[in-house]
């Protein structure tokens, strides 16, 4: 599985799944991306995109 996980994940969380997983943090992409830019980068790299962000859940890609 790859993952990228958004800004809110804690660093602990990334540590662990880093361990046996390809881990990607949106912070080593750039601070600050849209949501939008976010999920577009998950998608393009086939990441399961990991957040605790509930926007994320009513965002639409055209």
């Amino acid at each position: 599985m790859r993952y990228l996980l958004d800004e809110n994940i804690p660093l602990s969380l990334y540590k662990m799944l880093q361990e046996k997983y390809d881990v990607k943090r949106v912070q080593e992409i750039r601070r600050g991306l849209s949501d939008r830019e976010v999920l577009r980068i998950a998608r393009r790299e086939g990441r399961v995109l990991v957040t605790l962000d509930k926007d994320f859940a009513s965002l639409q890609e055209n």
